[in-house]
């Protein structure tokens, strides 16, 4: 079984408007999605982080994930987290794995109170 050849890292920065940190395109062949978070401010934590899906093209976003417990004690479509990433201190790592199915594509926002950089990492696995 050949692994996909989706892989996206990538730096972010992020300040106090919610700015897009990843969006991807969903492949229905490997639907789900992993994705490591590293806060590299020394000093600044994230004061947001929201996942979107859109299930069709041109279709509108609905938000699937946003309040602390969505990462604390998730359910579908947040299979699992490391930690509330809504609140990600600085220096911190986190993740999330997200079920995309029936989704066309995910976007992930954050803010925070002041610029930070965010590196995001992702990845497609196969379950």
């Amino acid at each position: 079984m050949t692994l996909p050849a989706f892989q996206q890292s990538q730096t972010t920065t992020v300040g106090s408007t919610a700015t897009s940190v990843l969006s991807r395109n969903i492949d229905r062949e490997y639907p789900i999605l992993n994705v490591v978070v590293t806060n590299n401010s020394e000093s600044v934590a994230l004061s947001e982080f929201k996942i979107y899906g859109r299930a069709k093209a041109n279709g509108t976003q609905a938000e699937l994930a946003a309040a602390a417990g969505d990462f604390t004690t998730p359910v579908p479509p947040v299979l699992a987290s490391g930690l509330d990433l809504t609140t990600l201190a600085a220096t911190a790592t986190g993740f999330v794995q997200i079920d995309a199915r029936g989704f066309n594509d995910i976007e992930i926002k954050a803010k925070c109170g002041s610029s930070a950089s965010v590196t995001l990492e992702s990845n497609a696995s196969i379950t």
